[in-house]
């Protein structure tokens, strides 16, 4: 089972609480918030195999738009687990070919690439390859006139 001994929280249940602590700026200390976020994102990582095979891509994307949440990250490590969801991306998540076959969408490819960009302090220098892929996607097969307001800005911030 994905479920680590004695906590309780599998790998889902660790993203969904990552998510509500990462809200959390103005009503949790940040010092705590950090100690929260570290645990937690040891353990999810602790739970994954590597290159996150076997891992649901939503999980991915929503661990790294959680992360975008908080103000600043302190002691916080994730730009290990930041080169592991570009490395991801780029060999198993972006939809190539006619059929699109990849693990993301267009659209979450385009979310993810934006939260990279987000939580990087070189922005997405140090992730060209992956830029150029997903915007080739987008151009591509990216359906423009059906995103969000959200999402346009996101495109536009890539």
């Amino acid at each position: 089972s994905s479920q680590e001994e004695g906590t309780g929280l599998d790998s889902k249940r660790l993203v969904q609480a990552v998510a509500s602590i990462s809200r959390m700026n103005n009503h949790m200390p940040p010092k705590l918030q950090h100690k929260a976020l570290h645990v937690l994102i040891d353990r999810w990582l602790a739970q994954q195999t590597p290159g996150f095979e076997g891992t649901e891509a939503s999980q991915i994307v929503s661990l790294a738009v959680s992360l975008t949440n908080v103000s600043d990250f302190g002691d916080l490590k994730i730009e290990s687990f930041l080169k592991d969801v570009a490395a991801w991306m780029l060999r198993d998540a972006i939809p190539r070919g006619k059929e699109g076959s990849g693990k993301l969408k267009e659209e979450e490819s385009l979310v993810v690439l934006w939260a990279l960009k987000e939580l990087t302090p070189l922005g997405l220098g140090p992730y060209r390859e992956l830029v150029v892929a997903v915007l080739e996607l987008l151009r591509a097969h990216g359906k423009l006139e059906g995103y969000s307001i959200m999402r346009l800005r996101q495109l536009s911030e890539v």
